[in-house]
């Protein structure tokens, strides 16, 4: 799988994850109840806490692979370039 549909997938895992964490805590605020909602909601508050570090996380690793892609397109390119002189000096050698 290419690294466009993976972060498809990562990005939907995402939106879903936000998702489920808003019906949470909107069905946690409307419970009538005692601290043990706050408890809910303080678990709530960490787990958006986390995926906002997943979200950076997330970035940071694109960055480096576009980073990266471009560091490979330059090596690859650099290569084609010095095998096309090394056929070069030794075309007439063969001949």
């Amino acid at each position: 799988m290419d690294y466009t549909a993976l972060m498809s997938r990562l990005d939907s895992a995402l939106s879903g994850f936000s998702q489920a964490l808003d019906a949470l805590e909107r069905t946690v605020q409307s419970r009538d109840g005692t601290g043990g909602n706050l408890d809910l909601l303080a678990q709530v508050e960490q787990l958006r806490a986390d995926k906002a570090a997943l979200m950076a996380e997330v970035e940071r690793l694109s960055r480096e692979h576009q980073r990266l892609a471009k560091l490979n397109g330059h090596v690859a390119g650099r290569l084609d370039s010095a095998i096309r002189d090394i056929r070069a000096v030794l075309e007439p050698v063969r001949a």
